[in-house]
């Protein structure tokens, strides 16, 4: 059912052309699977995962092979151009394969539940977790595209295995979550996913009409054009669904018409607009890995699912037509090489790559739409609260994405204390960075997620206790009102500003908690904090620098005057106001500095942070951030009222960053001058708490409203 003749039949025709690039993804999928198939047994001695997590990916690639080697006449060509010999090594990965499902069958209802972490309820039934959903798919796959290697006792056994431990346990979670209404994240995909993959499969009516029903529930836990818990959920919940519709439509190809994939097919814009670069990372390796923007529990090291592009790109191609092409270039842009690994954590979601489904859907990838075609804009803000600026789509010389405000969430999970936080590239260069997320039973998680971990601020109360930010949540039951407030996205010729007011996110007695970006052309930035407290606060201001690999050279000219540096590319970073007053603002008082309202000050302090790569469900492992990954900058400010703290961002290459100058005039104004006279921004504060932003050669003038 999952591999249909006309899918052979078109594979048959690619295996004749020596030099087809859907034979380069065949053969590094055989190359893996001789390399992870060695040894007897799921576990090999270099995994460093536990049977669960690679339990789907690895049975899949070796059902796939011993699949084509049953059915196809030239698949043998392509084995021996692999350097193997077609009839002793099918015999062997059958035989592994055999004893590796056989051994997985047997195991206990409660080994199927997953790892120790997972809860076991105190109660008589056992609620299935993401972990036997895999475990159900893997062996269900094998079901399906290899009957021919078990004895008909054998296949008995392993339909009443399917019956009674994975399918049972996924639709005991998934009554339980509908009738408690507790639908909230990817998980109820991917339990989905696996109730409704095993019974298609083994032919269970009843639950596929069940699935069907389900499937309606979790496309409503989709914004309209992003998706609530984080770009690398997106695709772990994505992909689940995609997978659950291959498999239904291949069940009941009516189907392909009643379930719906523009609730997940609508956000390809959002990621493509998260992507960054193709890019080297040090210690693994020569080859380009992708890099992408990553809010909350995602990877800075992500590329969607190949399995999910392609599904995009054949199933969207006539509703969605510029989606579909999107999906298509993006798998262009990072799948260049078939074998970038590791390949032992794809279908969890924490190093996206490939299965058997890409080398069916290849011709899906031809005509790829990229983001100029699509008229994509540079300046872009979505439901989720991403606003993301570029200057261009080709080698950016600036990417700016911040957490400024969002529309009620429709799922929940995986966020971070990051409201009114950002991130900053500069000449390819990743300067302020998100911390990125790590293994869920580490302190270092917790931390990771904090507000002092990100570009925001935490509050100090007098009696020296710190006001956090709360947890957004989504709900597809009813409308949370947001957190954080969108103000305004404005752009006037080279000058884009972007306002949000995160007081609510902390509470009270917090009152106001605005943040305006200011992106003056492509090489400076005004940041404007304004806070107001009914009781007397201190404002502690984190910043977040990228020290991975050690590549991050800090220079304090002043307490308030640093200079980072990364490779061939600098940012000068400027505290330029920061006053802290206990009584409000009003019009007849002066903004700045004056006798009566002198420059408070703030106190400056450095440490370590973590800056993680991807995600490891162990600890201590490759892609887990060193302590030392991340430099965290954090001003203090004295304990007031009300604070307002200005500062000023240069960017330039080493040889020019410090010829950037950075003056206060008059008391309401800031200067920002470019080197060799090329030009000036201004920021003034007006007397109603206003600003006008000015530049000095298009002579654009943008004033900001309070």
């Amino acid at each position: 059912m999952l591999i249909a003749d006309n899918e052979l039949i078109e594979l048959e025709s690619a295996l004749e052309i020596a030099d087809d690039r859907k034979q380069n993804f065949l053969i590094a999928l055989i190359e893996r699977t001789i390399n992870n198939t060695r040894f007897p047994g799921l576990i090999q001695p270099s995994d460093t995962n536990e049977w669960w997590h690679i339990i789907w990916e690895r049975l899949s690639d070796v059902a796939f092979i011993c699949f084509l080697a049953n059915k196809s006449n030239n698949f043998h060509q392509v084995i021996k151009a692999c350097g193997l010999t077609p009839e002793t090594e099918i015999v062997r990965l059958r035989e592994w394969l055999k004893l590796v499902v056989l051994d997985t069958i047997r195991k206990s209802p409660d080994e199927w539940v997953g790892p120790w972490y997972r809860k076991r309820k105190r109660i008589k039934r056992l609620l299935g977790h993401l972990e036997t959903a895999h475990a159900g798919i893997a062996v269900a796959t094998v079901f399906d595209l290899c009957p021919d290697i078990f004895t008909a006792t054998e296949l008995d056994e392993i339909r009443e295995a399917l019956i009674n431990k994975p399918q049972k346990l996924c639709q005991e979670w998934l009554n339980n979550t509908i009738k408690r209404q507790k639908i909230a994240n990817n998980w109820f995909m991917v339990l989905l996913n696996g109730y409704g993959t095993i019974s298609a499969i083994i032919g269970d009516r009843v639950g596929v009409e069940k699935s069907v029903e389900n499937y309606e529930l979790a496309t409503k836990l989709y914004n309209q054009d992003s998706y609530g818990e984080s770009l690398q959920y997106w695709n772990y919940a994505t992909f689940n669904l995609a997978h659950l519709f291959e498999v239904l439509v291949r069940y009941n190809s009516s189907l392909e018409h009643e379930l719906d994939i523009s609730c997940y097919t609508r956000s390809i814009p959002w990621v493509v607009s998260s992507f960054l670069e193709m890019k080297q990372v040090a210690g693994w390796g020569d080859l380009a890995y992708p890099h992408s923007l990553n809010w909350g529990d995602s990877a800075a090291i992500f590329r969607p699912t190949a399995d999910l592009l392609l599904h995009i790109s054949r199933r969207a191609k006539k509703s969605m037509p510029i989606e579909a092409g999107l999906a298509s270039w993006i798998f262009h842009e990072t799948y260049q090489d078939p074998k970038l690994g590791p390949d032992d954590r794809a279908t969890f979601g924490f190093f996206n790559n490939f299965l058997f489904p890409t080398i069916l859907n290849w011709r899906y990838a031809e005509n790829p739409i990229t983001p100029e075609q699509a008229n994509l804009p540079l300046v872009k803000r979505f439901d989720n609260g991403n606003v993301i600026v570029r200057d261009s789509w080709h080698n950016p010389s600036i990417v700016l994405s911040v957490q400024a405000g969002y529309e009620p969430l429709r799922s929940d999970g995986h966020r971070h204390e990051d409201q009114n936080s950002f991130m900053l590239s500069y000449g390819g260069e990743n300067f302020f960075v998100d911390p990125g997320h790590c293994c869920y039973r580490l302190d270092i998680q917790a931390q990771s997620k904090s507000a002092a971990s990100h570009n925001t601020w935490s509050f100090i109360t007098k009696n020296g206790s710190s006001l956090k930010q709360n947890l957004v949540q989504g709900s597809i039951y009813k409308d949370i009102p947001p957190l954080n407030k969108f103000k305004l996205l404005s752009q006037e010729g080279n000058i884009t500003v972007i306002k949000s007011d995160a007081a609510d996110v902390y509470g009270k007695p917090i009152q106001k908690a605005q943040r305006m970006w200011i992106l003056c052309g492509t090489n400076s930035i005004f940041l404007v904090d304004r806070i107001k407290s009914n009781q007397p606060v201190a404002v502690q201001t984190s910043f977040l620098l990228n020290n991975r690999e050690g590549k991050l050279q800090t220079q304090a000219i002043a307490p308030r005057h640093l200079i980072f540096r990364r490779s061939d590319v600098a940012i000068k970073f400027v505290l330029v106001t920061a006053i802290s007053r206990n009584y409000f603002w009003n019009q007849d008082d002066s903004l700045f500095l004056d006798e009566k309202n002198p420059d408070t000050g703030a106190t400056f302090s450095q440490k370590c942070g973590y800056v993680h790569e991807f995600y490891h469900p162990q600890p201590n492992q490759k892609g887990q951030g060193a302590e030392g990954s991340g430099i965290i900058s954090t001003w203090t400010t004295p304990i007031a009222n009300e604070h307002l703290l200005i500062y000023a961002i240069a960017m330039d290459n080493i040889q020019h960053i410090c010829d950037w100058k950075i003056e206060t005039l008059n008391n309401n104004k800031i200067m920002l001058y470019a080197p060799s006279k090329k030009g000036s921004f201004q920021l003034e504060m007006k007397q109603d708490s206003s600003l006008i932003v000015e530049e000095s050669i298009y002579k654009t003038r943008i004033t900001i409203p309070d």
